[in-house]
C-alpha cells in the first residue's frame, strides 16, 4: 500500500492462539510532495526547444493586484491589461526590444533602437515610459547605446538592462540610473530629476534600493590608498 510517499508491507503469523503482525515501512519517493510545500509555492514548467525547467514561484517574485496579462506576437509585442472586468487596454509596439514594469506595474519602461546608416555610428536608442493604465508616454529617454550601457544585468548588444531601477513600497514613487560618476533619481509626480540634478559619486559602479523605503545604496570600489566603500542616501 502506498500512501502519500509511504510503502507498507508485512506479514502475519500465527502461534499459541497470538497474531503476530510484522510490518515493514518504507519510504517512497512522493510526486505530489510540492502540495504540501511549506511556503505553500506552485510550480511550473518552462520549455524552450529541447530544455525543460521545473521551476517554483516565489512569493517576493508575485505581481501586486491586479495582474497585468501579456504576450508577445511576432516582432511586435503587444500588451493587455485588465485592472477591472471589461476594461482592457493594448499597447502595440514596433520595434521595442526589451521591457520592464515597475514594482507595482503602474508603469511599463520600453526600449527600442534603431540601426544607423553609417555603420561606423552607435544605434540610436529611445526608452519609453508608459502609464499602465492610460496607455500615456510619460517621459522618453533618447540617445546612443553607448549613453545606456551600464547599469543593468542584461539586455541586448551594447546596452544593459533594467535601464532604470525602482525604490522599494508599492507608490513607485522614484526611479534612478547609473551613468559614469553619476547616479540620476527621478521622481514620478513629474518625472523630471531631483533637485533638477544627478548626484555625484567619484566611480561609482553601482547601486541598489531598499525594498521598502526610498534609500539608496552605493558601492565603490577599492581604488589606489582608497578603500572599498558603501554610502546610503537617504
Amino acid at each position: 500500500m502506498t500512501d502519500g510517499g509511504i510503502k507498507l508491507s508485512g506479514e502475519a503469523q500465527q502461534a499459541d492462539g497470538i497474531i503476530k503482525l510484522k510490518v515493514i515501512l518504507k519510504l517512497t519517493e512522493n510526486l505530489q510532495q510540492w502540495l504540501i510545500d511549506e511556503k505553500a509555492r506552485d510550480q511550473f514548467v518552462i520549455r524552450a526547444g529541447s530544455d525543460t525547467k521545473v521551476l517554483w514561484n516565489d512569493t517576493r517574485h508575485l505581481k501586486p493586484e491586479p495582474v497585468y496579462k501579456r504576450a508577445f506576437t511576432g516582432k511586435v509585442p503587444l500588451f493587455w491589461v485588465v485592472p477591472v472586468p471589461l476594461i482592457a487596454l493594448c499597447f502595440i509596439l514596433p520595434q521595442v526590444k526589451l521591457i520592464d514594469f515597475s514594482p507595482s506595474e503602474k508603469y511599463l519602461v520600453t526600449y527600442s533602437s534603431q540601426e544607423p546608416s553609417n555603420p561606423r555610428d552607435a544605434n540610436s536608442v529611445v526608452i519609453n515610459i508608459f502609464d499602465v493604465r492610460t496607455g500615456k508616454v510619460l517621459r522618453d529617454f533618447k540617445g546612443n547605446a553607448d549613453d545606456f550601457a551600464i547599469g543593468g544585468t542584461c539586455g541586448v548588444t551594447g546596452v544593459s538592462w533594467p535601464v532604470f531601477r525602482w525604490a522599494g513600497g508599492k507608490e513607485d514613487k522614484y526611479f534612478a540610473r547609473i551613468g559614469k560618476n553619476i547616479i540620476s533619481v527621478y521622481e514620478t509626480e513629474t518625472f523630471s530629476l531631483i533637485d533638477k540634478k544627478s548626484l555625484k559619486v567619484e566611480n561609482v559602479v553601482d547601486f541598489s534600493w531598499s525594498q521598502t523605503n526610498p534609500i539608496l545604496g552605493l558601492f565603490v570600489p577599492e581604488l589606489g590608498d582608497h578603500p572599498a566603500r558603501v554610502s546610503t542616501v537617504v
